[in-house]
């Protein structure tokens, strides 16, 4: 399940958002919410949500400028703006912040479902990839005395091309560098 954090100054919104999307079923679960934006930042370190959809104007902190925050302390956290609001600027200001959807209000409930859908697969292929490298290196870490040992067998037979060895001696971390 990947962790959503809501975040509307109207209540009724929140509420809807609570109840009318069926979470579970589209892979996420409600970590938390807001009704302002000041109020999310504070709370997101805690929660560590996969998404955090936001309304775009609201009193002390808007959500173009919680995206941005998000965006410089967790490039990873996707977000989501859903507004009232339907001017260039604001698209533009929330792409910038680094927002990855701009839906309008009032919004239908299968537009909202068809981009978490697609959030999902983003998030999903960003931990896979995660995952691929976290075991690739482990992979490597595991056989790096064999590479070395295989580096040092081919250089002392002059199968390595001269210009090709400091890059080898970096990489294998040898002594000899």
């Amino acid at each position: 399940m990947y962790k959503v954090f809501l975040v509307d100054d109207e209540p009724v919104v929140l509420e809807s958002m609570k109840t009318v999307i069926e979470w579970e079923y589209l892979g996420f679960t409600i970590c938390g919410e807001a009704e302002s934006g000041e109020e999310a930042w504070g709370l997101l370190d805690k929660c560590r949500p996969d998404l955090v959809i936001t309304d775009v104007m609201m009193a002390q902190m808007s959500g173009i400028e919680l995206a941005e925050h998000i965006n410089l302390h967790f490039p990873d956290m996707e977000v989501i703006i859903i507004s009232g609001y339907d001017e260039f600027d604001f698209v533009r200001s929330a792409m910038q912040a680094g927002v990855v959807e701009y839906l309008t209000k009032p919004t239908e409930k299968r537009e909202l479902e068809r981009v978490l859908k697609k959030i999902a697969r983003r998030i999903q292929k960003r931990t896979d990839f995660e995952n691929s490298l976290r075991e690739m290196k482990e992979i490597t870490r595991k056989n790096l005395p064999i590479l070395r040992n295989q580096f040092y067998n081919d250089l002392m037979n002059q199968i390595i091309a001269e210009e090709e060895i400091p890059t080898h001696l970096n990489y294998y971390a040898s002594p000899l560098t």
